[in-house]
């Protein structure tokens, strides 16, 4: 279920990155979960950086919620306009 809904958030985000000069942003990430995600990408073709902004937009949104009791991801329905 989470992988359905991780692509919803990539094909849509994707599509939208602004390609700008950014700042870089660290991090720690377990290192399995670092190694799949890197991995993941590669196959898909997709740049690590736009997956994870992509992510972090639809969390700041209100389109993505975690709730960190449960280890549960919800996306809900985003409204289908650009996002600046």
């Amino acid at each position: 279920m989470f992988t359905n809904m991780f692509k919803h958030v990539i094909v849509l985000f994707i599509v939208e990155v602004i390609h700008i000069k950014k700042p870089s942003f660290t991090t720690t990430i377990d290192k399995e979960l670092q190694e799949k995600f890197k991995s993941t990408c590669a196959l898909k073709s997709l740049k690590m950086n736009e997956v994870i902004e992509a992510c972090m937009r639809y969390f700041v949104d209100g389109i993505m919620e975690y709730d960190s009791k449960n280890s549960t991801i919800e996306v809900k329905e985003p409204n289908l306009i650009k996002i600046d």
